[in-house]
């Protein structure tokens, strides 16, 4: 059941980097990156729409705001930052934001204070959907390596290399060139605190983190460079606080071949699945992480068509029984759980011939883009979009060949921005994909190009302009989706979706005869940062695990048993 969904070809290497206006200066055999999210994919932009399960922080005020900082407390724009390296750099933020330079103090590390622009509040004070906006980016190719947004480390190893786990077996073998310590680098390297700073200044509010499952372990066979990236997860985390942006965490690989939600081990493997996501449930529920991450998105990119909507609603259901029964239900117990809807599209003719319509011409009142400022209005939208992205087509580096966009002539360039502009409106929360290309840097490839505006805000109300009314979400939630005591999941819906499922699709064997795991193992306690000078009142009760009731063990095999390959289901 549980999904190593191959992400979507459509996200491609466009690089979130704001324009200034003219008036203002796949598939491998084991191919295991996932992606969920909330998808519905359209056009050739993977756009993708959250869900939400009971949950909501904490609805308190601001300790501090702006207006407290002062020398030595927070920077604004034009201060000069000290890295961690020693490096400097000048932050820049004209939208009134300010970064913490308490969380660069041990004696205060968990420092809530920041807040990345004018409109955004700052990590201690509560978020009100639907008043608040997230302006997204995600940061794809961190710490799960695609060939469209990494593409020296596979280039170095091709045509061997089309996944993960063939370049971790290529990288294993070429200790000449550091092995898989070159993973190790590209962590340390790819995102510095200066890219998140910029993200702060270009008016974004929100980070979106993929990490691998290999964060938490491997097991044997498996090539990944185990328990190596969540070190660097932790410091993109404490740049997020110091500067003050929000993080939705995506469990962006689970074990399994592709869509592995199916044939003999889809029941085993949902099992690892479900363990890994109670490890990361624990660790960002606890106090000094819940307001820093307000949303966990469980699997990524799940692909309903092939595990089936009763297997697939299943293991969803299981997986927020587990959550609520680690943070409890009601306000600031634990994170909203983001699902993905499995590419079932909830609006029609989208994945269809018309698809191929040109962006670069006009529509029929003149409006740059053709047709897709206005799709984007009808049709994207239900709840917020966490993937999505400027390029008008798939033809990227490593997708379909190399997409000409230095040469865009004018009209091209304004019917992406007319596009980017609706895609914005339309949904009003967002997270596009994505912030960094490698080489590029962040400003290299859409600085001066016009797809992107400087303020994200500028998009408030281009589909009204084009003469349309979209319904985003405004905040109001039914009261299931809150979390309230006397609302949780019904027992008609427990009933009809059992755990496990009924069947699974592509399975030889039944269900009852399926090959499970055992939950007798020690249990995995995700480290949290450390901190040598900071008092033991501050970082006591951080200990990567908040439900002390929580005691069930590790999931293991079973001693004695024989079990198919995880990855492809086989019974030898």
């Amino acid at each position: 059941m549980s999904s190593t969904a191959l992400r979507s070809s459509q996200e491609t290497p466009y690089a979130y980097t704001p324009v200034q206006p003219a008036s203002r200066p796949k598939n491998g055999r084991r191919r295991i990156l996932i992606g969920i999210v909330v998808a519905v994919l359209v056009v050739v932009v993977a756009v993708v729409l959250a869900v939400y399960f009971t949950g909501i922080r904490p609805k308190h005020d601001a300790k501090s705001s702006s207006s407290s900082s002062g020398p030595g407390s927070n920077w604004g724009d034009g201060s000069t930052v000290t890295t961690e390296n020693g490096t400097q750099f000048t932050y820049n933020n004209t939208f009134g934001g300010f970064c913490n330079a308490g969380v660069d103090d041990p004696s205060n590390p968990f420092n809530n204070n920041a807040k990345p622009n004018s409109w955004t509040p700052p990590l201690n004070t509560s978020w009100t959907w639907g008043v608040d906006r997230i302006y997204g980016v995600n940061l794809g190719g961190l710490f799960v390596m695609e060939p469209f947004i990494t593409p020296s480390y596979y280039e170095r190893y091709s045509p061997t290399a089309i996944d993960e786990w063939t370049l971790s077996v290529a990288m294993a073998n070429d200790t000449a060139n550091g092995g898989l310590g070159q993973l190790e680098t590209h962590y340390d390297t790819f995102i510095t605190e200066e890219d998140i700073a910029e993200i702060a200044g270009a008016g974004l509010n929100w980070l979106r983190i993929p990490i691998p499952f290999w964060a938490i372990e491997t097991w044997p066979g498996e090539p990944f460079l185990a328990k190596t990236s969540w070190k660097y997860f932790l410091r993109v985390l404490g740049w997020a606080r110091k500067y003050g942006l929000r993080v939705c965490l995506d469990l962006h690989t689970v074990p399994g071949l592709n869509h592995s939600g199916r044939g003999n081990m889809g029941l085993a493997n949902a099992e690892r699945t479900l363990y890994y996501i109670r490890v990361l449930t624990e660790f960002i529920s606890q106090p000094a992480y819940r307001d820093l991450i307000p949303i966990f998105g469980i699997v990524n990119e799940a692909l309903l068509g092939i595990i089936g909507k009763d297997q697939l609603t299943s293991f969803y259901l299981e997986a927020h029984t587990m959550i609520r029964g680690i943070t409890g239900y009601g306000e600031g117990n634990g994170p909203y759980i983001a699902i993905h809807d499995g590419f079932q599209s909830l609006a029609s003719g989208l994945i269809s011939s018309k698809d191929t319509a040109p962006i670069a011409v006009n529509d029929d009142n003149g409006n740059p883009g053709g047709k897709w400022p206005t799709q984007a209005c009808n049709a994207w939208g239900s709840i917020h979009q966490r993937q999505w992205a400027a390029s008008p087509n798939d033809c990227g580096y490593f997708l379909r060949g190399y997409d000409d966009y230095l040469n865009y002539n004018e009209s091209m360039v304004a019917g992406i921005n007319d596009y980017v502009l609706a895609s914005m409106d339309a949904t009003g929360d967002w997270f596009f994909w994505t912030w960094k290309i490698g080489p590029n840097q962040a400003g290299a490839i859409g600085s001066h190009l016009g797809w992107i505006p400087a303020d994200p805000r500028t998009a408030i109300g281009k589909c009204q302009a084009l003469g349309l009314t979209p319904s985003p979400f405004n905040g109001t939630y039914a009261p299931w989706a809150t979390g309230g005591a006397t609302s949780s999941i019904p027992a008609s819906s427990s009933a009809s979706f059992p755990w496990p499922p009924t069947t699974i699709s592509n399975a030889v064997v039944p269900v009852t005869l399926m090959p499970t795991y055992t939950s007798t193992g020690s249990i995995i306690t995700m480290p949290p940062a450390t901190f040598t000078a900071a008092p033991s009142s501050v970082t006591a009760s951080v200990n990567g695990w908040l439900d002390a009731q929580d005691t069930a063990g590790g999931v293991v095999t079973v001693a004695g048993c024989t079990y198919p390959d995880e990855y492809n289901g086989i019974f030898r």
